[in-house]
């Protein structure tokens, strides 16, 4: 299957979850790369964590469906817990899990973006990339508005 372009994405989610018997946040910084398929399909692959994807006829809706699956992920994690403690190692787990594969792919695209080959004017360049990943697992003791927070994605350069 051939792709016709790459774009290596940097994404940021922050999600409140609740399990049985707790709340907490997830934070996540990771990796994904952006595939325009041949076909016309655009997929977002993971590279950290690197055990999933999501498709759709653009890159907005193939961003979304990751996003979607990114939280299906979590609550089903969620679900499989009785602890919070068990949830959290579930969670730092599943975003060890690189994708070496896409990852390669990924580091190829960032050289892309960096040599000018790959231009992209709806999303942000971000270069200090590899301070930015990270996963997060915290219990909620007092939910507050402050902790709200919008989900980012960015080309790394």
């Amino acid at each position: 299957m051939a792709m016709s372009a790459h774009y290596p994405l940097l994404f940021g989610y922050r999600d409140l979850l609740e399990g049985d018997g707790f709340v907490a946040v997830v934070e996540i910084c990771g990796r994904a790369l952006l595939a325009e398929e041949s076909e016309g399909d655009v997929w977002m692959y993971g590279v950290n964590p690197g055990a999933m994807a999501g498709g759709g006829q653009t890159p907005r809706e193939a961003m979304a469906a990751f996003r979607s699956e990114y939280q299906a992920i979590l609550f089903d994690f969620a679900e499989e817990t009785t602890t919070f403690e068990a949830f959290k190692n579930q969670v730092e787990d599943f975003f060890a899990q690189t994708n070496k594969p896409n990852e390669v792919e990924w580091r190829k695209a960032v050289e892309d973006v960096r040599a000018g080959r790959v231009e992209v004017d709806w999303l942000t360049k971000q270069r200090e990339w590899q301070q930015q990943l990270r996963v997060v697992v915290h219990k909620i003791g007092a939910p507050s508005a402050k902790d709200n927070a919008l989900p980012r994605e960015e080309l790394a350069a």
